[in-house]
């Protein structure tokens, strides 16, 4: 992969971090375990226990717990693990600088799957993070979330929230466009909560390709 298109993957996942650390995040038994594995040691336990999904071969995502599947679209990859973890860190680092907290934000974080097309940079990732208390409230997750990524982009234009239905399931959707490192890129997300966890479907087009959105769009099926 050339160093400009893992560049663009490493800036959009950081944008990510940006958005959905440090908000409500938490676990009263951190004990340093990595982001993509499936935390349940801790006080918040869910009344519907979390598992992470699986990837089967190199296309194909699914999890019943988020009643979500994935074919990769032509032109797109999907991330094993290490690829994944090793995004997360670098975005944490870009992000957060500090090194307690970054680990702390990857302890919150589990990057479901990331599918990108390494010739644009757009990118579809599902992204979960567990909360303090599942009685935070949609309106109050989002607050925190543009509060948190204007700190860092304080030019980004966020649109109103709204819902969709998406994958037989009902979403809170809203869009950000923000600038960086002379790449104009736009975030569409779709959000809903499972008891204390943060389900995130996150869509980035890089410098207007816009071809790729119904492409990741129509990657996505109901479990």
């Amino acid at each position: 992969m050339k160093k400009y298109q893992k560049f663009m993957m490493v800036l959009t996942l950081a944008l990510f971090g940006v958005m959905l650390t440090g908000c409500f995040g938490g676990d009263d038994d951190y004990n340093g375990q990595d982001s993509t594995t499936n935390n349940n040691n801790n006080n918040n336990q869910t009344t519907s226990d979390y598992v992470r999904g699986t990837r089967t071969g190199t296309n194909n995502f699914a999890s019943e717990f988020l009643n979500l599947r994935f074919t990769t679209p032509a032109g797109f990859i999907l991330l094993d693990d290490d690829e994944m973890e090793d995004l997360l860190g670098i975005s944490m680092e870009y992000v957060l600088g500090d090194d307690g907290l970054t680990n702390f934000a990857q302890a919150m974080l589990v990057y479901e799957m990331v599918a990108t097309n390494p010739l644009t940079g757009n990118s579809a990732q599902v992204i979960v993070e567990r909360m303090i208390s599942r009685n935070i409230s949609m309106e109050d997750y989002l607050e925190a979330s543009r509060d948190q990524f204007m700190r860092v982009f304080p030019n980004a234009e966020f649109s109103e929230a709204g819902t969709k239905e998406f994958a037989g399931e009902t979403y809170t959707y809203f869009s950000v466009k923000s600038s960086a490192f002379g790449m104009d890129m736009n975030q569409k997300s779709l959000i809903r909560q499972i008891d204390n966890r943060m389900v995130v479907i996150m869509f980035t087009i890089v410098d207007g390709n816009d071809d790729d959105l119904e492409i990741m769009l129509n990657g996505f099926r109901e479990f």
